[in-house]
């Protein structure tokens, strides 16, 4: 951020402060002590003031240091200098009359004090063609070819244009004359035949080739007026034996300006000696659509041409569905959108003018938008809130959402959409079809008067971002929020991403004939934390109010693979007398249990309190005779089973574990430290002030000193307490981002050993990219908070096919798990020859070693759905274990009689298999995408 025209202040992650005196040509890092920078921000009065996890600081130039601020930055709103230039209008996209070519915004609009005037009622109308690069200003010049047209429609593709033209017509028909252009709009052509059909109805599409596809148009054979517009209709050269009376309509022309006319254009124009082409009939005729009823609701091409997908009704019912076409529009293969329920019939006509009209289709069509990555994206309008689905290049469904909270409106393109709230002007955007949406800030100004009474404005989307009514134009995605500015701005510019569909080497697996086996009390499968950690292969904690014990499972593989039961708290002959409460952790699991205090009793007695450290492969017990009076909610009743135990902290930590007990006092209480020998007394603290990104609190042990911690954000930044004299002092670091969304980035944190040392894991990802910085920051008692970061390995480093861990690998670096990102998923193709075949997809690693050489210990996996009807199981989970493939994992949900869920699991055999082919059904879930590099 710049104080001034020269001179300015940066802040990099992990934390460091650069400074520029140049205006940004050259930067030097400042020789400052940490403290949890998070984010720049302005003041009025301070200039540059910088966000740390509990206050703000300010910038003094002077000395270069760094005194608190004492309050929030405090910063005037943005106001617009001048009234912006004309820009794009959503409306127009809407209505057809303008569209995105190559970067290019183009509309045809009337001119000024031409519109609906005199110049209506003679014929005359004059248009425009306003032209201009995406989030520039636009430059007007006179369209001739439209002049007299009543309405003007454009459509178009790379160079290619075509303009429809009405001029008249007979009752609600009009008669259209098409114009084409091969050189962007700079000149036009007319195409000699005029077709029929109705102009609210009509839609074309145009592929990069200069393909058209029509709909809204009626039959060329119909001779009667007032026909209704049918079926999709394309343009193609007519057969050579077609005769003039036939139902198409043809042109003769050399040429016709078409690229399909040309030698390379595959058409089969054959050139003339004389370096021209032979005359060529070109028609406007039907393409094949069975099920369509009507004329469509909207049509698109792909923006690489192999596919044009219509939109429209079935003939069968009232149902909404899709219609694909990979041969230009000569036909079509319909596929029903089954989660879209409505009624799309027409209304009956009125007879009567004062009779309450029937109701209005209840669903809708609002917008179609092609993505490069193949993808369709569908807006929906119904009775309730805007609904986006999202289908591939073969109409099938991938994802369908809603819009988020008051949300009125949505333009999509493809997976990315925005939405917004015409009432409270509130936006939302989302990269992932609608499955989550972020909020982006405010609209900087109302689409709707004030006095407009139920006012809902347009909004249109294209790869490079969206049009809102015709005032806001936002270029790019990945917002960010800046409430305090009232601005709704992008962070990335530039055109759309593009995405290949990629995945990780497949899996075989067959199941073991060993029959499925029960995990009794286990409430869900295991993940990939709860995996490859220690000996067990996995472990997975039960627990039982009816008799207040809690155990774990350990699982084991080899020649004789195993799972043992490890008991953490023995079964009890009365368990509503006592409170118990069961975690599964980092390294294992922990439990605790006491008496729970009756009428006339008042303290917690005979606390009982135990934990398995499977890296140490120890189970360790403890007792505390009297754990100090009881408080509210420290404990919660629930009928005749055990109570439940509620402690603000309970967290294995090296050598032991950390005990909280007292839900209400939270962190104004000692911390315990238990080791199974002693119990050591560390005072309470006080931290200052809270974090707005959200905090924990935990405790570390760290040569032989106990550290007090506070979490902030997902990772954004660690403040340490230490003993100063009586009392405690504070350091903090920064060592994440504040708000990685508004990077387009995700970020998780955790806890993470590295030879018995704890740190905390910070990994900041692109989930469909190639960016990441996985990271493990060993804690410190005393000097800086952390130590250097540890470069942890993600599972893009581990290439197609990983590496698996050696004995070396699991003893000498960290033990972490780490997320998918796009393209490193495995499908996993799971066959026996009684059960159906299942095909899951890994999910997340464990992992050992560096980003140098990485390798993985273990993969969890999840079931995807490929056909419902075949009964599949959707609640599967399976642990693939790296280093004994052969003896690997799967998991099921089942129900009982009265409903229960019970978790089953059975041994499977695996290998990798390069031949193996997974069925694309696969390409519709997260993380099989890649982010194509620009």
């Amino acid at each position: 951020m710049l104080a001034s025209s020269k001179r300015g202040l940066a802040v990099t992650v992990p934390e460091a402060l650069f400074e520029t005196k140049d205006g940004g040509m050259s930067w030097t890092k400042l020789d400052v002590p940490t403290f949890g920078v998070l984010g720049l921000g302005w003041d009025d009065q301070a200039g540059v003031a910088l966000q740390t996890p509990l206050s703000w600081t300010r910038w003094d130039q002077t000395a270069n240091t760094f005194p608190p601020l004492g309050r929030t930055p405090a910063k005037g709103r943005f106001k617009l200098a001048a009234r912006p230039s004309r820009g794009p209008d959503a409306n127009a996209l809407a209505e057809g009359r303008a569209i995105f070519l190559d970067g290019q915004y183009l509309e045809a609009a009337r001119e000024e004090g031409a519109s609906r005037g005199s110049s209506w009622r003679t014929g005359n109308e004059r248009w425009l063609l306003w032209r201009g690069a995406t989030g520039g200003p636009l430059k007007s010049s006179p369209l001739d070819v439209a002049s007299g047209c009543q309405t003007v429609r454009l459509a178009g593709s790379g160079r290619f244009i075509y303009l429809a033209c009405s001029k008249g017509g007979s009752g609600v028909n009009q008669t259209l004359v098409l114009q084409r252009s091969d050189d962007a709009g700079k000149s036009f052509e007319r195409e000699p035949y005029a077709i029929e059909g109705r102009v609210a109805e009509l839609a074309l599409a145009v592929g990069p080739r200069g393909e058209l596809a029509v709909t809204g148009i009626c039959a060329q054979h119909t001779t009667s007026r007032g026909c209704l517009p049918h079926g999709i209709h394309h343009r193609r050269i007519a057969p050579a034996d077609a005769g003039a009376g036939d139902a198409a309509t043809k042109s003769n022309t050399k040429g016709a300006g078409s690229a399909a006319s040309k030698p390379d254009a595959g058409t089969g124009a054959k050139p003339k000696k004389d370096g021209g082409v032979d005359e060529i009939e070109w028609e406007l005729t039907p393409s094949a659509v069975p099920a369509l009823k009507g004329a469509a609701l909207a049509m698109a091409y792909s923006p690489d041409g192999r596919t044009l997908l219509a939109i429209g009704r079935r003939t069968k019912g009232s149902g909404l569905a899709v219609f694909v076409s990979k041969d230009g529009g000569a036909s079509f293969e319909g596929r029903e959108i089954e989660q879209v329920e409505g009624n799309f019939d027409e209304p009956d006509p009125v007879e009567d003018r004062w009779a309450r009209p029937p109701p209005t289709p209840t669903v809708n069509v609002s917008a179609l938008g092609p993505a490069e990555d193949g993808t369709f994206a569908i807006v929906v309008r119904s009775t309730g809130a805007p609904s986006v689905i999202v289908v591939d290049d073969d109409g099938r469904v991938i994802s369908a959402a809603r819009a988020p909270g008051e949300a009125n409106n949505v333009g999509a393109v493809g997976s990315r959409a925005v939405a917004f709230s015409d009432t409270t002007r509130m936006a939302w955007e989302s990269l992932d079809g609608g499955a989550t949406w972020d909020p982006i800030g405010r609209l900087p100004v109302s689409m709707c008067r004030p006095a407009a009474y139920g006012c809902t404005s347009t909004v249109r989307c294209y790869p490079g971002g969206c049009v809102i009514g015709n005032e806001l134009s936002r270029v790019g995605w990945r917002g960010q929020s800046d409430d305090d500015q009232g601005v709704f701005s992008p962070n990335e510019g530039g055109l759309g991403d593009v995405f290949d569909r990629k995945v990780g080497t497949p899996l075989s697996c067959t199941l073991d004939e060993k029959p499925w086996q029960l995990l009794e009390g286990v409430a869900a499968a295991p993940a990939a934390s709860h995996a490859a950690i220690g000996k067990a292969a996995w472990f997975a904690l039960t627990q039982d109010d009816r008799r207040a014990s809690a155990s774990v499972y350990h699982a084991f593989g080899g020649p004789k693979p195993k799972v043992e039961s490890v008991s953490l708290l023995a079964p009890v002959k009365k368990p509503n007398d006592v409170a118990y409460t069961a975690t599964s952790q980092i390294v294992g699991a922990a439990a605790l249990r006491y008496s729970a205090p009756e009428a006339g009793a008042t303290h917690l007695r005979n606390v009982e309190v135990s934990w398995d450290n499977l890296l140490d492969g120890k189970v360790v017990r403890a007792r505390i005779a009297d754990a100090g009076p009881a408080g509210v909610n420290d404990f919660t009743r629930s009928g005749f089973a055990a109570q439940r135990a509620q402690p603000n902290l309970l967290s294995i930590g090296s050598g032991g574990i950390y005990l909280r007990i007292h839900y209400s006092q939270g962190e104004a209480q000692p911390t315990l430290f238990l080791d199974g020998r002693s119990t050591v007394s560390i005072p309470e603290v006080s931290w200052p002030g809270s974090s707005t990104y959200g905090s924990r609190t935990e405790m570390a042990h760290v040569g032989g000193t106990h550290v007090p911690l506070m979490l902030v954000g997902s990772g954004a930044a660690l403040v340490r307490a230490r003993r100063d004299g009586a009392g405690w002092a504070f350091d903090s670091m920064a060592t994440g981002t504040a708000e990685p969304a508004r990077f387009g980035l995700t970020q998780v944190r955790d806890l993470a050993y590295s030879k018995g040392a704890s740190g905390l894991q910070v990994m900041t990802w692109d989930p469909d990219g190639n960016r990441n910085d996985n990271l493990l920051f060993l804690f410190r008692a005393t000097g800086a908070v952390a130590e250097p970061p540890l470069v942890l390995p993600t599972q893009l480093d581990s290439g197609d096919k990983p590496t698996r861990c050696g004995s070396a690998h699991k003893t000498n670096t960290p033990r972490v798990v780490v997320p998918y990102q796009g393209g490193t998923r495995h499908p996993v193709v799971v066959t026996d020859t009684t059960e159906p075949m299942r095909v899951l997809l890994t999910g997340q690693a464990v992992m050992h070693g560096s980003a140098k050489e990485p390798c993985t210990a273990a993969f969890d996996a999840e079931v995807v759905v490929i056909d419902p009807s075949v009964g599949t199981p959707e609640q599967e989970r399976a642990i693939i274990v790296m280093d004994d493939l052969e003896r690997s994992w799967i998991f099921r949900t089942t129900y009982g009689t009265i409903g229960e869920a019970r978790l089953e699991y059975r041994l499977m055999s695996c290998h990798f298999d390069p031949t193996l082919e997974p069925p694309p059904e696969i390409f519709g879930q997260p993380g099989t995408r890649l982010r194509r590099a620009k």
